[in-house]
């Protein structure tokens, strides 16, 4: 999996500025089959909406349609 180095602050909750240590966990618990996107929000305040942004900026897209066929 290969992320690209800019996140727009448009995907971001107004009450956060992500590291990227938590960028990347909030992908790495998006993957996960066993995390729920509400596990995800609480932790990190990101709703579903939010996360499926944060994937498509920061996934290729091959990687990208992979993983919204496996969560929807």
């Amino acid at each position: 999996m290969v992320l690209n180095n800019e996140l727009s602050e448009n995907i971001l909750p107004a009450k956060s500025i992500l590291t990227a240590e938590e960028r990347s966990r909030i992908i790495e618990m998006a993957w996960e089959d066993r995390t729920p996107f509400e596990a995800i929000e609480r932790q990190f305040g990101f709703s579903e909406q939010a996360v499926i942004r944060l994937m498509r900026q920061q996934l290729k897209r091959r990687s990208f349609n992979s993983w919204r066929a496996r969560v929807t």
